[in-house]
């Protein structure tokens, strides 16, 4: 296939801008072969299926190799202070080059470690699964887990190069591949009803895993977050409007322990929940609703919520876009347009939507 390339502009610093290739092989990383002592952070079957084509193609000749566990409760804090200890003891210093290489466990705990380690490193994005390449490899969100919230420690810490090889979904099992798409779809019907009728009418090739709508897809999506990581790169407001079905779905993680629902699972059922809080307050058709839910079944996503609504009143005051007297959700009046809507404390989610 022909690599595609599109740019992240960081406009208050020009020198942090980045580019993201998508293709199919690592060629690309060739040039961060030379002069920097390399640290590279993955996974074991992510190392054991890639690594050696990887270290080839990206000719890269790496210091030291992490072993991270697979799974959402590994974004803690003893695995970064793991890391960071074995950073020291295998000689990393400023200069060093980190390589996040897996999916967006890996590339947030790696991206939150060279934020932090003296001070600040470089590293690269090198994501491995379709979520993280849709989604968080780009525009410098890093963070790790505490035990009552998502995402609660972390910082902004933009990589130099997101590198996307299309190879790297051939290998990707279903639960996680359709946990991918749970993004996918929350751009087109969030943000882009053209990209939402495209993945409606193309939802079987896709299924199917095609190269050339994965690659187009792909491309769409990181077109449009770079484009709104470029105005808001630190979510002072327009960036929160990614986070369409995250409000809910980060509880629903939480109360799974990080363990029961994938995040791209938790998301899915969010974005169903936050569209019908769009019924209520903004005049979303039912119709609509149903091609969301439609589509995201079509791909084995669950769309019912799993806890009571207690659970969920409980636990959303904890999240990063509550007040002490408010809520934000991202809400779509119709498909491919947002609106922020603050709804107030105390919550009850049970006065917005019926299951």
């Amino acid at each position: 296939m022909s690599s595609l390339s599109l740019d992240v502009p960081i406009a208050p610093a020009p020198s942090w801008s980045y580019r993201i290739d998508i293709e199919d092989r690592f060629s690309s990383l060739c040039g961060y072969s030379s002069k920097r002592r390399i640290y590279v952070i993955t996974q074991e079957n992510i190392w054991r299926l890639w690594g050696d084509l990887f270290l080839q193609q990206a000719c890269l000749e790496p210091a030291s190799v992490y072993m991270m566990g697979d799974g959402e409760h590994y974004k803690s804090l003893e695995t970064f202070e793991a890391i960071q200890n074995w950073l020291l003891a295998h000689g990393a210093n400023r200069q060093s080059l980190l390589v996040a290489f897996g999916g967006g466990v890996v590339g947030d705990m790696a991206g939150f470690v060279a934020a932090t380690y003296m001070r600040g490193v470089d590293y690269l994005q090198v994501p491995t699964t379709l979520l993280s390449q849709v989604d968080s490899s780009v525009g410098g969100k890093t963070a790790i887990n505490l035990a009552d919230g998502k995402n609660m420690v972390g910082a902004f810490c933009q990589p130099r190069h997101v590198h996307i090889n299309l190879a790297t979904l051939s290998t990707l099992d279903k639960r996680n591949y359709a946990a991918g798409m749970a993004e996918v779809i929350k751009y087109g019907f969030a943000m882009d009803l053209e990209l939402f009728e495209y993945l409606e009418s193309h939802r079987e090739e896709l299924a199917n895993r095609d190269k050339s709508c994965l690659a187009h897809v792909i491309y769409s999506c990181c077109a449009i977050k770079s484009r709104i990581v470029a105005q808001d790169e630190k979510e002072n407001g327009l960036r929160a409007v990614l986070n369409f079905g995250h409000t809910i779905g980060h509880v629903i993680e939480r109360w799974g322990d990080y363990r029961r629902y994938l995040h791209g699972e938790a998301v899915a059922m969010g974005m169903v929940a936050a569209a019908r809080i769009s019924a209520h307050v903004r005049g979303l058709e039912h119709v609509q609703i149903d091609r969301l839910q439609n589509l995201l079944e079509f791909f084995a996503l669950p769309t019912s919520l799993p806890l009571p609504f207690s659970v969920v009143n409980q636990y959303i005051g904890k999240d990063k876009k509550s007040s002490d007297t408010f809520v934000r959700f991202v809400v779509v009046p119709q498909p491919g347009q947002w609106e922020f809507v603050d709804l107030p404390f105390p919550f009850a989610l049970e006065e917005y939507i019926g299951e």
